[in-house]
């Protein structure tokens, strides 16, 4: 089990025993009827487990850095904006745009706090 990738934190130690055990027959009990199945099954976790080790090596990358006046509050505020590139997220289609602010960021606010 050491080579899992699994989410941090995680312990089998917080598993109970009895459940691992029974996780074991059941798989045992389906190599001995299925050896199709099983092998199918294993063949799916390493495909899965090897899927998850490639994503969480991609680190995003930096594209740009905007620095974002506010000049409409009793104090200077200045906001640095980075925007990262990241190959584990999937560019937006054409006609489904995304948000690039925060949702506590909107309309009136941005307009209120910044001018060109």
């Amino acid at each position: 089990m050491n080579g899992m990738n699994l989410p941090p934190g995680f312990s089998f130690d917080n598993v109970p025993e009895n459940d691992l055990n029974q996780v074991w027959k059941i798989l045992t009990q389906l190599q001995t009827s299925n050896p199709k199945k099983y092998r199918d099954f294993i063949d799916h976790v390493k495909l899965e487990e090897e899927k998850r080790e490639k994503l969480s090596k991609i680190v995003p990358l930096p594209h740009s850095v905007y620095m974002v006046e506010a000049t409409k509050l009793d104090e200077k505020l200045i906001c640095y904006i980075n925007v990262m590139k990241w190959d584990r997220i999937k560019y937006p289609e054409p006609d489904k745009p995304i948000s690039v602010s925060p949702s506590w960021l909107h309309g009136q606010l941005v307009r209120d706090l910044l001018h060109d």
